[in-house]
């Protein structure tokens, strides 16, 4: 409850001091459509980290994350929200990636990790807010960026 981020590397800071010699492990994630199944999808780090210990790890991708088809009305909301002081909620760097191009410098972000923060800067959005994940940082980030 206590972590700075909810990733891999603050799991692996707890989890890391178990003995993973000899165990299994499955990971359970999601994959990128177009991607193949065999080789994963996402970060590996903390699939190395667990083979470096010691453990056997197998992963199977339980969902597929696809871009988005946005209509006519979603995408004038979206550039409408880019502009009159909205502010976004960023959880994952593929959602930058699957917005429309546009000016993004007005657009006003909370990010929940500094990856995800990194991404904004780098697509020209104006504010970009880092948070932790929980609903509470969210909130208190939100409110500190009201006028």
């Amino acid at each position: 409850p206590d972590a700075g981020q909810f990733d891999s590397e603050a799991l692996w800071a707890v989890a890391g001091r178990r003995p993973w010699q000899g165990r299994r492990v499955l990971i359970v994630r999601g994959q990128s459509a177009g991607a193949d199944a065999a080789s994963g999808a996402g970060r590996d780090w903390l699939a190395q980290q667990l083979a470096a210990a010691g453990a056997s790890v197998d992963a199977v991708a339980v969902y597929e994350r696809r871009a988005p088809v946005f209509t006519p009305l979603q995408l004038q909301r979206i550039e409408q929200a880019a502009t009159d002081g909205s502010i976004w909620l960023l959880s994952r760097s593929e959602a930058l990636a699957n917005l429309p191009a546009g000016d993004w410098s007005q657009a006003r972000a909370v990010a929940t990790h500094p990856r995800i923060a990194g991404a904004a800067h780098a697509a020209g959005w104006g504010v970009v807010v880092q948070s932790r994940p929980a609903l509470e940082d969210i909130v208190a980030s939100i409110e500190s960026m009201q006028p």
